[in-house]
């Protein structure tokens, strides 16, 4: 509704305020204007004169000023003055003597804020000149009512006042209708456009680069058009070199070279790959020269020129045999020669000296002056066989006491020459040419053993002991070691040296074995030893000094096969402070708690009832 300066009939009669009044029910012919300044809207109350000031939501009834109240005095007044009674005017306020009213309603055309519209409720919710059923914006001011394009929304009201959208939508919800937003799914109220896509620059993958197509294969904040690597995500776009690829996508980000050629396949361009037709991603470089590891014949050692004269793959420059192909370069020594061109592998020698011209250097040729290429050595001394004078027994000093060409170690006859080593025998007691018995056993032995015969004999190492005739029994009959039995060794006493004669055995045979302090030679029980063990056919008797300690039954020769046995044996083992007895099982039988630590020598005393025997006695 048009806001006015009001011009009010006032029927009041002795108001002060007004100019002139007259009685009441005065033909309302006297007006009095508001010179306040303050525009004032009609409304009518119960008898038609009540008036509210605009946008204070505060009015007046002209009744509360009116001395004719509660009479209705308005309708027989003619407020506008325009010849019409407020009661048949269709327009109290305004003059018009016409009474125009186009749509009929119940307003006439020059107060009706909808002269076209029916519009009784004369509802304005923006308050400008229009009423809202003919405001193309009813809630945004617009007197001008302006539409630039063709929908029913005014430019006041309309999210795109140049293209026609009467749904007005609006999916991101920027008050810029989806038919002229730039960026339909991002907010962009400012709709900036940088460059001259359709596009905007809030949802433009490039917005400094014309490009209406906005594809983003890689999913980063760069579009195909604007994005130094299309297929790589990469915010940064960082760009070492100076081509137009970024670094997440170069094969060399570091060197120019838009062709991004790469003959190997690997992910190095040629253009800073160090082995240009070698796969090698991770371009290791050992040493100083432009070749990587993986096409470099010298990864240690700086050779451009990659010089190889032997073809093995290897480089001169680090080839430790530079004439001979091997590629293994397999060098067990320590000098600087391979094993394929070294003439002594495990023995440094640079030199390569080789006195004999055998191919094997003198450092390690076991026969210096003798050419053997086999270097057959079947000892273990270090003379070869061509050269060693014992060549199945060590002798480095290969001592030959006679003349012949036999070392005195493997010498059947070390103070007589015999080359030809006869031994008719087959004994271990000497060649032929030594020999006082070649034909027969002398018992010269590593081991020793009580013998029974017609001239009553003992052998220890090869020494003939005699002994008087008389002891028809041979009851005392010993044999003492030359070595003394040392800590974790044993003293083994067995028969199985002469086991045919085991079987003269007699019943009541039995043999003391034990260790004594010396190697003196005794034939009583209290002279045997200090620790000693008698072993008789179904038991054994434990000795201590000569005085009986135990006996132990069940473990006699009897228990280990008799007399016709091959294997009856006993040991005698020394572990730090103690002694043990063991069977051919090496159970423990029986042990001996000793606080000696000097010096123990094994003792065999044969007590025999037969007509011979032998007991072996040896270290093991």
């Amino acid at each position: 509704m048009n806001r006015l300066l009001i011009i009010v009939i006032l029927l009041s009669c002795n108001v002060s305020a007004w100019s002139q009044v007259d009685t009441c029910g005065c033909d309302c012919n006297i007006v009095e204007i508001f010179t306040d300044n303050t525009l004032w809207y009609p409304k009518l109350d119960a008898d038609q004169d009540s008036f509210y000031q605009d946008g204070s939501g505060a009015g007046f009834d002209i009744d509360d000023r009116d001395p004719c109240a509660p009479l209705t005095n308005v309708g027989t007044c003619d407020q506008d003055g325009d010849g019409y009674i407020n009661n048949v005017d269709n327009c109290n306020f305004f003059y018009n003597t016409d009474q125009a009213n186009n749509d009929a309603d119940s307003f006439g055309d020059a107060c009706d804020n909808c002269p076209d519209e029916t519009n009784e409720d004369q509802a304005n919710n923006d308050s400008d000149n229009l009423g809202d059923v003919c405001d193309n914006c009813p809630d945004d001011t617009n007197e001008d009512q302006t539409n630039s394009d063709a929908d029913t929304l005014g430019d006041a009201c309309d999210n795109c006042p140049n293209d026609t959208n009467e749904g007005q939508e609006d999916g991101d919800g920027d008050n810029v209708g989806d038919v002229c937003d730039n960026c339909v799914s991002v907010i962009n109220t400012a709709q900036i456009n940088s460059d001259a896509d359709t596009l905007g620059d809030a949802c433009d993958w490039c917005d400094l680069v014309t490009d209406n197509a906005n594809l983003n294969s890689d999913g980063d904040s760069y579009g195909d058009a604007c994005d130094n690597c299309v297929s790589d995500t990469n915010e940064d776009q960082l760009n070492s070199d100076a081509d137009t690829l970024g670094d997440a996508c170069d094969n060399c980000p570091n060197d120019t070279n838009e062709n991004q050629l790469n003959s190997d396949s690997d992910n190095l361009g040629d253009a800073c790959d160090n082995c240009v037709s070698d796969t090698n991603e991770d371009q290791l470089n050992f040493d100083a020269d432009t070749l990587g590891n993986a096409c470099d014949n010298c990864i240690n050692v700086d050779n451009n020129d990659q010089l190889d004269t032997d073809t093995d793959d290897v480089g001169d420059a680090c080839d430790n045999c530079i004439n001979v192909t091997n590629e293994d370069q397999l060098n067990f020594d320590a000098d600087t020669l391979g094993n394929a061109c070294d003439n002594c592998i495990n023995v440094d020698n640079n030199d390569q000296l080789d006195t004999d011209t055998d191919d094997v250097g003198d450092a390690c040729d076991n026969c210096l002056n003798v050419i053997n290429t086999n270097q057959i050595n079947s000892d273990t001394d270090t003379l070869g066989d061509a050269c060693d004078n014992c060549i199945t027994v060590d002798n480095n000093d290969q001592l030959n006491t006679d003349t012949d060409t036999i070392g005195d170690a493997c010498d059947n006859c070390i103070t007589v020459d015999n080359n030809d080593q006869l031994n008719t025998d087959g004994l271990d007691d000497g060649g032929d040419a030594c020999d006082y018995c070649p034909l027969s056993r002398n018992y010269g032995s590593s081991s020793f053993y009580a013998l029974k015969g017609a001239n009553q004999y003992l052998y220890y190492r090869g020494r003939a002991i005699k002994r008087n005739t008389g002891y028809a029994d041979w009851t005392g009959c010993q044999a003492v070691t030359n070595e003394p039995l040392v800590n974790n060794e044993s003293l083994l006493f067995s028969d199985n040296r002469n086991a045919t004669k085991s079987s003269e055995w007699g019943i009541n045979s039995n043999m003391v074995i034990g260790l004594r302090t010396d190697r003196n030679y005794t034939t009583s029980y209290s002279g045997t030893g200090l620790y000693q063990a008698e072993i008789r056919a179904n038991d054994i008797l434990i000795r201590y000094n000569g005085s009986f300690v135990v006996q132990l039954p069940g473990v006699g020769f009897i228990s280990q096969g008799g007399q016709l046995s091959n294997n009856l044996s006993y040991r005698l083992r020394r572990v730090n402070d103690y002694i043990y007895l063991l069977d051919r099982n090496r159970n423990v039988l029986w042990a001996f708690q000793t606080p000696y630590s000097g010096t123990l020598y094994g003792i065999a005393t044969l007590f025999q009832s037969g007509s011979a025997v032998a007991v072996e006695a040896c270290r093991n």
